[in-house]
C-alpha cells in the first residue's frame, strides 16, 4: 500500500509556516525591534534607565513598594494617578528583586517597546515597509516620547493604551468588542487624562465613518466599545476626588498665558526631522494634485487615510488642545508630558508623508531617521550620565558636610527626596514651611515660586511624611537654630536663600548647595576636594 508523499497534516503545517514567514506585519515588527535594540546597545542607552529617580518617580516608588500595600499610598493622595501604574511597578520590583531605578522604570521601558512594535504592526497593514519604519523611528526618537520611556511614570503606558485602543477599533478579531472595551478601560486606568485620548479617538472614528460614507449606526457600533473607558473613568472618580483633597484641589502649575499655550501646543510638532518630512510630503501631495506629469511618476496614493485606526491615531493630535481646555476651564495643568500621546499623530502623519515619496526617497528618509534616532539616544545617554554624576557629587558633598557637623535641609521635596533615596547616607531633611514664611517667599523671592506651588509642595510633603515616614522632616525654626546649616535647592531658587535664612552669610559649595552661617566665616573647614566655594 502506497502512502502520499506529503500527508495532509504536513501540507497544512507547511502552509502555516509559509504564512508566518511571509507575514509582512511580522517582518516590520521584527525589523523595528532589531533597529531599536541595535541603536540602544550601540549608544549605551541603559544609562538612561539606571540614572537616579526624581521626585514623582520616588513618590511612585514609595507607593508601589509600601509594605502595607500600594493602596494605602494611593488613597492617601501622595500622588495623583490611578492604581494601575503602581501595580505594575510593584510587580516589577517583585520580579527584579528590589526597588532599583531599573526595576521601577522597567514597566515604562516595556510599554515604550510595545508601543513601537504595535505601531509597526498596525501601519504595515496599509503602508509600505519604509513608511512603517519611518513612523516607528519618529515615535521612538521624538524627545517627548523618549523622555517618558525612561521614567517610572504612567505616560509611556498611557501612549501604549491609546495605541491599542485605536488599533482595537479597526480589528477584525472575533473578540474585537471585548478587546476594545478592555483597551479603553486600561487607557483610563493608566492615567486620568486617558479620557482625553478616548475623546480624540472617538473624533477620529467619526471622521473615518464620514470618509467611508458609513451609516451613522455602523459608526456608532464601531465606537461603542469606548464606553468601557467612560465607565472606568466614572468608577475611578471617587478615588481621584480623594487624591485631590490632599492638595485641596490646587495646582502647582502657574495660570495659563498666551505664550505658554503657544509653546505647549507647538512643542510636539517642533521636532525637525518629522516636521521636515511632513512638509516634504505635503509638497508632494500639492504637486500631485496640480501636475499630471508628477502624479504619473509617483506611486499610487494610499487608502490608509480612511482606515479608522489610522485616523484615530492622527486624532491624538487633539490631546494637547484638550489639555489646554482643561487648563482654561478647570485649573492649570499645562505640563508638557501631558501632550505625549500626540507623538502617535506625528509618527502616523510622517509615515503617510513618506508613503507619498518615490520608493528610493522613502529609504533615504528611513536612513535619515535612523541617524536622528542615534542622535536622540546619544543625547539621552549624555544627559543621564551628567545627571548621575551631579547627584552622586551632591550626595558626597552632603556626607562631607555632615562629617563637619553641618546638617543639610531643603524646603523643596525634589532635592530632599532625591539625595536621600539615591544615597541613604546623604541625609537631607525636608523642611516644612510655616504659613507666614510661605506667604513671604511667594511675594519676595522673585524666582518664580508661587503661593500655590509652595502650598502644594507642603501638602504633598505632609502626606508622604505621614504615610511613609520619608524623608527625615524638620521645621524652619529648628533649622534656624543651627549655627551653620547647608541648604540644598536648585540654582534657580537661589534668590530665596535669604527668605529661609535671613541675616546669614552664605558660602556656595556649588550652584545647588550653600552653607548658611550666623558667623562671618560661613565656609566649612572640610569640603570635598573637587568642590569650589564662594562667599556672598
Amino acid at each position: 500500500m502506497s502512502h502520499p508523499a506529503n500527508p495532509p497534516h504536513d501540507v497544512e503545517a507547511h502552509a502555516h509556516v509559509r504564512a508566518w514567514w511571509e507575514n509582512r506585519r511580522l517582518h516590520a515588527t521584527a525589523l523595528s525591534l532589531v533597529l531599536i535594540a541595535a541603536l540602544a546597545a550601540y549608544t549605551g542607552l541603559g544609562a538612561a534607565v539606571a540614572r537616579p529617580l526624581w521626585l514623582d518617580e520616588i513618590v511612585g516608588t514609595l507607593i508601589a513598594t509600601n509594605r502595607d500595600g500600594f493602596w494605602q499610598g494611593v488613597v492617601a493622595g501622595a500622588d495623583f494617578q490611578p492604581p494601575l501604574p503602581y501595580l505594575l511597578m510593584r510587580l516589577s520590583a517583585t520580579v527584579v528583586g528590589g526597588a532599583s531605578p531599573v526595576a521601577m522604570r522597567l514597566p515604562s521601558v516595556l510599554a515604550a517597546v510595545l508601543a513601537a512594535v504595535s505601531l509597526a504592526s498596525l501601519l504595515r497593514r496599509s503602508l509600505s515597509l519604509p513608511a512603517t519604519l519611518a513612523a516607528v523611528l519618529v515615535l521612538v526618537a521624538h524627545p517627548l516620547f523618549l523622555s517618558q520611556a525612561f521614567e517610572a511614570r504612567p505616560y509611556a503606558l498611557w501612549i501604549l493604551a491609546t495605541l491599542w485602543t485605536a488599533s482595537a477599533l479597526a480589528s477584525h478579531h472575533r473578540a474585537r468588542t471585548l478587546i476594545a472595551v478592555l483597551c479603553a478601560a486600561s487607557l483610563v486606568a493608566s492615567h486620568y487624562f486617558g479620557v482625553l485620548s478616548l475623546a480624540a479617538i472617538a473624533v477620529g472614528g467619526l471622521v473615518a465613518g464620514r470618509l467611508r460614507a458609513e451609516p451613522m449606526r455602523a459608526t456608532a457600533r464601531t465606537l461603542a466599545p469606548l464606553v468601557g473607558g467612560g465607565v472606568a473613568f466614572v468608577a475611578l472618580l471617587p478615588l481621584a476626588m480623594a487624591q485631590l483633597a490632599a492638595s485641596a484641589g490646587r495646582s502647582w502649575v502657574p495660570p495659563v498665558t498666551g505664550e505658554q499655550a503657544r509653546a505647549f501646543l507647538a512643542f510636539p510638532w517642533g521636532w525637525r526631522p518629522a516636521a521636515a518630512l511632513m512638509i516634504v510630503g505635503a509638497g508632494v501631495i500639492v504637486l500631485r494634485r496640480f501636475s499630471r506629469t508628477v502624479a504619473q511618476r509617483l506611486p499610487a496614493q494610499t487608502g490608509a487615510w480612511r482606515d479608522p485606526a489610522v485616523l484615530a491615531l492622527i486624532a491624538t493630535a487633539l490631546v494637547p488642545l484638550l489639555v489646554l481646555a482643561v487648563s482654561v476651564l478647570y485649573k492649570p495643568v499645562l505640563v508638557l508630558r501631558y501632550a505625549a500621546p500626540a507623538t502617535l499623530a506625528i509618527a502616523t502623519l510622517t509615515a503617510l508623508a513618506v508613503e507619498c515619496l518615490p520608493v528610493a526617497a522613502r529609504y533615504v528618509a528611513v536612513l535619515l531617521l535612523v541617524r536622528a534616532l542615534d542622535f536622540s539616544f546619544g543625547s539621552q545617554v549624555a544627559a543621564a550620565r551628567l545627571e548621575r554624576e551631579q547627584v552622586t557629587a551632591d550626595a558626597h558633598t552632603v556626607r562631607a558636610l555632615a562629617d563637619a557637623g553641618i546638617p543639610s535641609v531643603s524646603p523643596f521635596r525634589h532635592d530632599a527626596y532625591r539625595l536621600a533615596r539615591w544615597d541613604g547616607d546623604a541625609d537631607v531633611a525636608w523642611t516644612e514651611l510655616s504659613d507666614s514664611l510661605l506667604a513671604r517667599a511667594s511675594h519676595t523671592s522673585g524666582d518664580g515660586l508661587t503661593r500655590d506651588f509652595l502650598l502644594v509642595e507642603r501638602a504633598f510633603g505632609r502626606v508622604v511624611a505621614a504615610t511613609f515616614r520619608f524623608p527625615r522632616a524638620t521645621t524652619v525654626e529648628a533649622a534656624r537654630a543651627q549655627r551653620r546649616i547647608a541648604l540644598v535647592r536648585a540654582a534657580e531658587h537661589a534668590a530665596s536663600d535669604t527668605v529661609w535664612f535671613p541675616n546669614r552669610t552664605f558660602c556656595a559649595i556649588n550652584d545647588r548647595i550653600v552653607v548658611a552661617s550666623t558667623a562671618p566665616d560661613s565656609c566649612p573647614p572640610r569640603l570635598p576636594a573637587d568642590q569650589p566655594t564662594s562667599r556672598r
